[in-house]
């Protein structure tokens, strides 16, 4: 039996989503998902997903899909309704999601919208020209979405210029974070994330020889960047699951 678990719009909840035995297919079978706490107490009952989607994140009382399988151009997700089985409705290109909100808008110039679900209210966000914004993550508290933002793509693939962007949800305002500018001199890709539980923001990037973690605080004029060199084979993991 495939087993998957997904975050919870609750305090120390979960959905935790299984399979068909012997399916890992899920475009073939669908998944049944069943919410529950920290210590495996079971919440309500369980409801059977659309086939082909799994839970990115609990929004609310309704539950963000994602298609087990993105083809090429936008990646629709499915704000759904687990009681009535409907679609409340879709984003393209989803930047981040967290219990109480989702930002989407993931292309050259556009803007980021964030939809507040408790009220029901987007927020459109203007982005740099010739810039998109990406990765991003909702801060603990809920009133900070921090992006990573990217100028530009070189023809092996790689940024010409990332920096970290921190928005606030409560003025509407893009903040780009002094320090954070990432060139093609050291193109592995820009991770961003927050403390768990804290509002400090982190930001790592790896470079040939050395690696850059960053901090910064909720007032902070920029980043405070410190250098240091890693084990060999070794990794620097943050955002939700570091």
């Amino acid at each position: 039996m495939t087993e998957w678990l997904s975050p919870g719009s609750g305090r120390d909840t979960m959905w935790f989503e299984t399979f068909p035995r012997g399916t890992t297919d899920v475009t073939a079978a669908a998944a049944t998902a069943q919410q529950v706490t920290s210590s495996g107490r079971q919440l309500g009952s369980p409801v059977r997903l659309p086939t082909g989607y799994n839970i990115l994140q609990a929004v609310g009382s309704d539950l963000l899909l994602q298609p087990d399988v993105e083809g090429p151009g936008q990646v629709i997700l499915k704000l759904w309704d687990p009681g009535t089985r409907r679609v409340v409705r879709t984003f393209a290109n989803v930047i981040a999601a967290s219990p109480t909100h989702v930002a989407w808008g993931i292309c050259a110039g556009c803007s980021v919208h964030i939809l507040d679900a408790r009220t029901g209210v987007t927020t459109t966000v203007s982005v740099p020209a010739r810039n998109w914004a990406y990765d991003g993550m909702f801060s603990p508290n809920g009133r900070l979405l921090a992006v990573s933002l990217s100028g530009g793509v070189t023809r092996n693939g790689y940024s010409t210029l990332a920096r970290v962007g921190v928005i606030d949800l409560r003025s509407g305002q893009l903040r780009i974070l002094r320090g954070s500018a990432v060139g093609t001199d050291l193109p592995e890709a820009l991770i961003v994330g927050w403390q768990d539980r804290g509002n400090t923001l982190i930001a790592a990037v790896s470079g040939r020889k050395v690696t850059q973690i960053a901090t910064w605080h909720p007032g902070a004029a920029h980043l405070l960047v410190r250098k240091f060199w890693l084990p060999p084979g070794m990794t620097v993991v943050i955002g939700q699951h570091g």
